[in-house]
């Protein structure tokens, strides 16, 4: 099968429609989520930069924030009275998506 330019930018066009639909259903989602479910990962210290602050994410919808103590703003315990689970840095990496929340 001999595909075409024409064949290659009909499926980059195909592909690009599909991410604008992901878009707007990863941001439903997160705008009608709870955060209940809260995960957290610790401060990562390093030698040659500063460290990277603490992080958390929401297991049901993917939406993460960073912050120092009491600078989670979103995501925070309050909602459910829980403190979140702890996972580590690369698993918190793996489940988010969407919307990133700095401080």
């Amino acid at each position: 099968m001999k595909l075409t330019n024409e064949d290659i930018n009909n499926s980059i066009e195909n592909l690009k429609a599909a991410q604008r639909e992901l878009s707007v259903v990863i941001n439903y989602v997160q705008n009608t989520c709870n955060h209940t479910n809260i995960a957290e990962c610790n401060y990562q210290p390093s030698e040659f930069f500063s460290a990277q602050p603490p992080m958390r994410v929401c297991l049901d919808c993917g939406v993460s924030e960073e912050g120092w103590g009491c600078g989670f703003q979103v995501l925070r315990e309050k909602v459910t009275g829980l403190a979140p689970r702890k996972i580590s840095r690369d698993d918190l990496y793996s489940i988010r998506c969407g919307k990133y929340i700095t401080q």
